[in-house]
């Protein structure tokens, strides 16, 4: 869900930020704005965003995600492991949960 707010903000970024710099300068006139530039500026910024998300992550596209869980009292944070560690049934891009 954040993701989908963060990409929807920079989706509108461009837009906003137009808008407001023309409500602060007195131009109250919205009729003649570049709303469809303005748009696709956003959505370079989404594809950006993805793109950076997608490589910063450093697993390697075949592991399996394992989320935050509880183990022996503890807390081990979310982590990524070989498909053949994660047990059997499990294909990449799975999500293994370990209650």
């Amino acid at each position: 869900m954040r993701l989908v707010l963060l990409n929807l903000f920079l989706l509108l970024l461009p837009l906003i930020t137009y808008m407001l710099v023309r409500w602060v300068r007195g131009h109250r006139d919205f009729a003649n704005r570049p709303t469809v530039r303005l748009l696709l500026v956003g959505l370079v910024l989404v594809i950006i965003s993805l793109l950076v998300v997608r490589f910063s992550t450093g697993a390697d596209p075949e592991s399996v995600y394992v989320p935050p869980h509880m183990e022996d009292g503890k807390l081990v944070g979310p982590h990524y492991v070989a498909p053949e560690d994660a047990g059997d049934g499990v294909h990449p891009g799975d999500v293994v949960r370990e209650d």
